[in-house]
């Protein structure tokens, strides 16, 4: 059975809308997958993919649940 998402909604920069959906890190093949997002980009060999996932290993943190909630505040962080 497929873990639900935590926090379910989307974020908006300039004109581009991007689905965000969190889940808690409880899988290791998350961890690696964000590992290679975070490598490929430092590369500059990175595909823009068509969704992206917030992974926090004991849930969201209030900070970021606040800026979650608040796309604006989240563009200014």
């Amino acid at each position: 059975m497929p873990t639900r998402p935590t926090w379910s909604g989307s974020i908006q920069i300039s004109l581009v809308s991007i689905a965000v959906r969190i889940f808690p890190a409880t899988n290791p093949g998350r961890q690696v997958e964000l590992g290679k997002i975070i490598y490929y980009t430092h590369i500059k060999e990175f595909t823009v993919p068509k969704n992206y996932y917030f992974i926090a290993s004991k849930g969201v943190g209030l900070k970021l649940q606040k800026l979650l909630a608040n796309p604006d505040k989240l563009k200014k962080a």
